[in-house]
């Protein structure tokens, strides 16, 4: 595994054009990812890895306690609710993501905002005037 330099976590995708459900921590990197395929996701559908897995044998049946779809659905409502919390600015990063645009600096403040394993307590607004309010960045 290697080091994160996005979410400071150890992670075993950084720079990852796919994350399995069980990778997604709600990290800028994972949050960009899901914008660009937000639409895919929101219908249930999580695209399977595109790299393959080399493995030539007859697939295996398994239980799942979680079905991808439920997988997918449950991602899709968490971040489109954090994206609501932001409002207009919200919309803008999805646009500017979707349409591979250079991010604005307001859209870099409602990435931080939805980015992080919890939503945020406190309002987007209060959140921006918030004294402890990192810089926007490509941190």
């Amino acid at each position: 595994m290697s080091d994160c330099s996005n979410c400071k976590r150890d992670c075993k995708y950084p720079d990852a054009l796919w994350y399995p459900p069980r990778a997604i921590v709600y990290c800028r990197p994972q949050v960009l990812w899901y914008l660009a395929n937000c639409e895919s996701i929101r219908e249930g559908k999580w695209s399977p890895e595109p790299r393959g897995s080399g493995y030539t044998d007859p697939a295996i049946r398994s239980q799942s306690i979680r079905i991808p779809a439920r997988n997918a659905e449950m991602l899709a409502a968490e971040i489109d609710a954090r994206l609501r919390r932001c409002g207009i600015e919200g919309k803008l990063l999805e646009y500017e993501v979707r349409l591979e645009m250079e991010l604005s600096p307001t859209s870099w403040k409602a990435l931080n905002y939805v980015s992080g394993w919890r939503r945020k307590t406190m309002s987007y607004s209060e959140w921006k005037s918030h004294s402890r309010y990192k810089p926007v960045g490509k941190s």
